[in-house]
């Protein structure tokens, strides 16, 4: 299996021309063709790993941040604090702290195969297309 010069699906190395962009292969293109399998199994590995290190680093912001969040509004209302300012300051952070996490929950969380959510995954593989996650 190598990747197709320009559409870079992986296909056939025996194959004429793309079945996905429908490219015809020249011999330039046959040389661009030539990496090894290992080195292209490595390069996908090191991109599933990378992909769970952000979703592991995701997480353990969002509990940072919101144990933060927590502490703050406590704090202020400790202190007597809840009628003031900086109460609707700290939910307006809240607020925009909640959206940036979802946003990236949405664009980090997915499976690095066939780019569908994994949700609560536990698993090391995918529950869509069952391919290796870690």
């Amino acid at each position: 299996m190598v990747n197709c010069p320009y559409c870079k699906e992986l296909i056939g190395t025996d194959l004429d021309s793309c079945p996905f962009c429908y490219h015809t292969f020249t011999d330039r293109d046959r040389e661009k063709m030539k990496e090894p399998e290992i080195e292209l199994w490595n390069r996908k590995q090191e991109e599933v790993k990378l992909a769970y290190r952000q979703r592991v680093m995701l997480f353990i912001a969002t509990a940072i941040g919101a144990g933060l969040l927590y502490l703050c509004f406590m704090l202020l209302m400790h202190f007597g604090l809840d009628d003031s300012v900086w109460m609707y300051i700290l939910a307006v952070v809240a607020v925009v702290f909640i959206a940036v996490q979802t946003y990236l929950y949405y664009k980090l969380c997915r499976c690095p195969h066939c780019d569908r959510l994994i949700y609560r995954n536990g698993g090391d593989y995918c529950k869509w297309c069952g391919k290796n996650i870690r």
